[in-house]
């Protein structure tokens, strides 16, 4: 990976975490077997990983903010209760 930028401080949790693109998530994953790196001849090199299509299949997890509290409850129902998937 190559540092492209630093974010100005919030002064909040956000503040100590690391941005990567979803393909830079699936690349450092991508010689792992249920839940563990591959070790000798099963490593993949960050020249293959580059050759590669990393598209996600799917995505997990997203993390997100909101500019009040209250809205919080409010889109964790329309998640919930979302059909269209």
């Amino acid at each position: 990976f190559t540092v492209v930028g630093i974010l100005k401080r919030t002064g909040t949790p956000v503040d100590r975490t690391l941005h990567i693109s979803l393909g830079g998530m699936e690349a450092i994953h991508i010689d792992w077997h249920n839940g563990v790196p591959a070790q000798g001849k099963g490593r993949i090199s960050a020249d293959q990983a580059r050759n590669m299509d990393l598209t996600p299949q799917a995505i997990t997890a997203f993390m997100l903010g909101l500019n009040n509290k209250i809205s919080t409850f409010a889109l964790q129902r329309q998640i919930n209760e979302f059909r269209g998937e």
